[in-house]
């Protein structure tokens, strides 16, 4: 039997190079009162792309600062208005408030291709290409049934977006795909659950043997801080790692190994430091954070991948400057 051929990627960034950019970034961000924001999350993106390796080469970040500006003054602009109109009439905030809504799968659409199309690796730039219609379609028709089932289907939603999302990726001319199952959605959903009483009933025997009535809003205030932070971490890495080991490209199977355990006690750790030294530890924390996912990540190869950019057919032309200026008329900053 042919032996498997897997291919580890890497994270070469370090705590203390960050930390340089970072400080730096903070201080102009107050210095500008966050104009310089846009400037920051550039050069934050390409440290963490630059360092991110796979078969010796490192990804890239081409995003222009002054389109994501562009992007930051119209949504400032913009809820900046929604607060005047709001305090003339409440009927006006609303329908301004709704017109918004009726916007968000459309300014998700664009967010998402401008970002990926600013990603690039040897030379290929990712895209997203999604059906606006369809994309439209799943969002108001799933918050339709999930009100009318009281979000039993929530698990559901999440997979078939995740499907849109993830099978709408691609890098040259080469989509991604993605194969998970409903039940593998619905086991986190029940886990969540599981873990959630798990982390309580302690808290709630302790308060029934020993509590007095000073005690039990404190003793409840503590339970509840837990759990939420025990289920945000197991939340996070089990739809990470969901997504990951049912992800693939060109028949390569994409995997992560990372363990409950590991990723916990990290985010335990750089939390406590975080906290300790008054935030100042923040940038060491990403960096440990990324070279953990980054380094138990992997590529079962089966098959040999060719990209070629699909605009232009030559695989290591950059982005032309006319998409640039199209791309930056939808850089807006939604956290994609």
């Amino acid at each position: 039997m042919e032996e498997k051929k897997i291919e580890q990627f890497n994270f070469t960034g370090k705590g203390i190079d960050y930390f340089k950019i970072w400080i730096t970034n903070t201080v102009l961000i107050i210095l500008t009162c966050g104009i310089y924001y846009a400037w920051a999350k550039v050069r934050k993106t390409q440290y963490f792309m630059q360092n991110s390796w796979f078969q010796g080469n490192h990804f890239n970040y081409h995003a222009n600062p002054i389109a994501i500006l562009k992007g930051n003054i119209f949504v400032l602009i913009f809820f900046g208005l929604y607060l005047l109109v709001s305090y003339f009439s409440s009927n006006i905030a609303a329908l301004v408030f709704l017109s918004a809504f009726l916007l968000f799968p459309f300014f998700i659409t664009k967010s998402m291709q401008y970002h990926l199309t600013n990603i690039s690796y040897k030379g290929i730039h990712f895209n997203y290409q999604s059906n606006l219609k369809k994309f439209y379609i799943f969002f108001f028709s799933h918050i339709f049934l999930n009100l009318i089932t009281l979000f039993i289907i929530f698990p559901y939603t999440l997979k078939k977006y995740n499907d849109i999302i993830y099978s709408n990726i691609k890098i040259g001319d080469v989509f991604f795909k993605i194969h998970t199952k409903t039940k593998e959605f619905y086991f986190i959903y029940f886990k969540l659950i599981g873990i959630s009483i798990l982390v309580f009933s302690p808290f709630v025997i302790y308060n029934i043997l020993f509590g007095t009535e000073k005690t039990t809003g404190i003793v409840f205030n503590i339970a509840t801080v837990i759990t939420v932070f025990v289920n945000l971490i197991y939340t996070i890495l089990a739809f990470y790692k969901l997504v990951i080991n049912n992800l693939s490209i060109c028949s390569n199977n994409f995997e992560t190994n990372i363990s409950f355990k590991k990723y916990f006690f990290t985010n335990i750790t750089n939390t406590i430091l975080i906290v300790i030294t008054f935030g100042l530890y923040m940038p060491f924390a990403e960096i440990k954070l990324k070279k953990l996912l980054l380094e138990k990540l992997y590529l079962e190869i089966n098959e040999e991948m060719i990209f070629k950019n699909e605009n232009t057919g030559n695989s290591n032309e950059i982005l032309s400057q006319s998409s640039e200026i199209t791309n930056s008329l939808f850089g807006i900053d939604i956290g994609v």
